[in-house]
């Protein structure tokens, strides 16, 4: 675990302690948001409150963006939520007051929001999140299909439609006729709000990019649901080999050796994560769109 025995909201320290605390504080909204960091900086600022190397490599995963940047992701949401609370600055505004002083992008955003639809239901219901919990116009269904990607989010049916042809659910008396199809936003979903709320699914469904960025998003949503009882599924529909033999998009060296780091996890990941060692290949989740080959 980390130190508490520093002052984390800079109450009585030395102008240099309170800035490297601040800096700190910046490194964590930077990660929250999936913005890269300069891991080696950050490496030090956790080392100065007390968290050894070994604790690091145990609490945290990173993939390298460009130069010293890095993206970096927290495999225990609730040790980092910790760290979020315990060092967030004396003072620090909310967005209105950000602006105010001429920089809403200092705070974070109050709150937060998904999309759902239905078979019978198209069109995109809200669910709005703020520090009480999530609301919602509807009540939630048992089950949901988390999309990443906008494009397939708005041709849902297609999607639906294709796993419905997959061996994948040939034993499933699922009919999808009231699965929830959730827009995830990219990595949004793993956000701590959002996750609270898929945790009161019974089974959750994930059709994410066959790459890393993928296989990253599903570690986190899977460790954040680790200590609740929902089921959680990473898609790999039948015909991903041959879509990633067609695939343009190359894996590198770098991300080949990243992907490795996520085995274990579930039967499911192994899978993709092999397909895509195998094929040296990687795979965006719209061309389940296209129609299929075999």
């Amino acid at each position: 675990m980390f130190s508490d025995s520093r002052d984390p909201l800079g109450q009585g320290l030395p102008a240099s302690v309170v800035t490297k605390c601040s800096r700190f504080y910046r490194d964590l909204l930077n990660i929250q948001a999936g913005r890269s960091v300069n891991l080696a900086q950050f490496r030090k600022r956790l080392a100065a409150i007390g968290v050894p190397r070994s604790e690091f490599d145990r609490r945290f995963r990173w993939q390298h963006s460009k130069g010293t940047l890095y993206l970096v992701e927290a495999c225990d949401p609730e040790y980092f939520s910790q760290l979020l609370s315990l060092y967030t600055p004396k003072g620090v505004p909310d967005r209105v007051q950000a602006a105010q002083l001429g920089n809403s992008h200092r705070a974070p955003v109050s709150g937060s929001f998904l999309l759902v639809r239905r078979l019978e239901q198209p069109h995109p219901q809200v669910v709005l999140f703020d520090s009480r919990g999530s609301h919602t116009p509807f009540q939630q269904g048992r089950d949901s299909l988390l999309i990443e990607n906008l494009e397939n989010f708005l041709r849902f049916t297609e999607v639906i439609h294709y796993l419905k042809a997959t061996p994948l659910f040939a034993n499933e008396p699922q009919t999808f006729a009231n699965v929830d199809v959730i827009y995830g936003q990219g990595a949004a979903i793993t956000n701590q709000l959002h996750t609270d709320m898929i945790k009161r699914y019974r089974t959750v469904w994930c059709l994410f990019d066959l790459d890393l960025g993928g296989v990253r998003m599903f570690a986190s949503l899977y460790n954040a649901l680790r200590a609740s009882a929902v089921d959680c599924h990473f898609l790999v529909p039948d015909d991903a080999p041959q879509r990633l033999t067609h695939s343009n998009r190359m894996l590198t060296a770098e991300d080949r050796t990243a992907l490795a780091r996520y085995r274990g996890l579930t039967h499911e990941l192994d899978q993709a994560i092999n397909l895509m060692r195998e094929t040296s290949r990687t795979l965006e989740q719209e061309v389940y769109l296209l129609r299929r080959t075999d």
